[in-house]
């Protein structure tokens, strides 16, 4: 069990981690962009 709560931790902090990034994308392409979304990007 301790290796699968190791596992669990590091996948948790990993999903985190990208959704304090895209937030922050978020916001960045906002002031980069305004309100126009580049094709190739998604909104999510």
């Amino acid at each position: 069990m301790r290796h699968y709560s190791k596992d669990v931790n590091k996948r948790r902090l990993a999903v985190n981690a990208m959704k304090k990034l895209e937030a922050g994308w978020q916001d960045t392409r906002k002031q980069l962009f305004g309100g126009t979304v580049h094709r190739l990007v998604k909104n999510s």
